[in-house]
């Protein structure tokens, strides 16, 4: 009996220490100077998932603002799934949010569908959400693009994937935002 006690112990520790050791490590974290937030430990840069042929810091999809970093689900190259980006430019006077959301996108309203705007709040920071159905390339993609203004930076959280797959991401993307913080 007294074998059989410290064979379950041992076999107990064991399964504790694997846990701890190769279990779940929990959401990843990305620190930039100016800003921080968490995705799900499942996702990875586009950096990651791209190496070289990956390169931050272009216009992010036409809006006028350089992408500073985009995270993925997507595990393999060619793979669907949803995506995240923080893209900003830097102002140099006070703006009018609502007139620069508006003003950026009606070069495509003709292309866009769907289309709403609302004022929304992200880390403590008044801002404008925009969520939209945009064709880039072949296929429809749905947007919400969340623009906030701090420290004479404008800042674009952008959510997107399918049309037909956004919703099943809808936890991750809200994890996201409410972790976002600025510094």
């Amino acid at each position: 009996m007294r074998t059989q006690k410290t064979g379950l112990a041992i076999l107990m520790l064991v399964i504790v220490l694997g846990c701890a050791v190769f279990g779940p490590s929990g959401p990843t974290v990305y620190d930039d100077s100016d800003f921080s937030f968490q995705y799900p430990e499942t996702w990875q840069t586009m950096t990651d998932l791209w190496g070289d042929r990956y390169q931050p810091g272009r216009e992010y999809y036409q809006l006028g603002i350089n992408e500073i970093i985009m995270v993925t689900s997507v595990q393999k190259q060619g793979e669907s799934g949803a995506w995240f980006a923080v893209a900003s430019t830097p102002l140099a006077e006070t703006i009018n949010l609502e007139h620069v959301v508006s003003e950026t996108y009606a070069p495509f309203m003709d292309t866009l569908q769907d289309y709403t705007e609302r004022n929304t709040t992200v880390a403590g920071t008044d801002g404008f959400e925009v969520t939209y159905k945009r064709p880039w390339g072949e296929p429809w993609w749905q947007f919400r693009d969340i623009w906030i203004v701090n420290d004479s930076v404008l800042y674009v959280l952008s959510s997107h994937a399918y049309p037909t797959s956004f919703d099943s991401f809808q936890e991750d993307f809200e994890f996201i935002l409410n972790s976002f913080t600025l510094k």
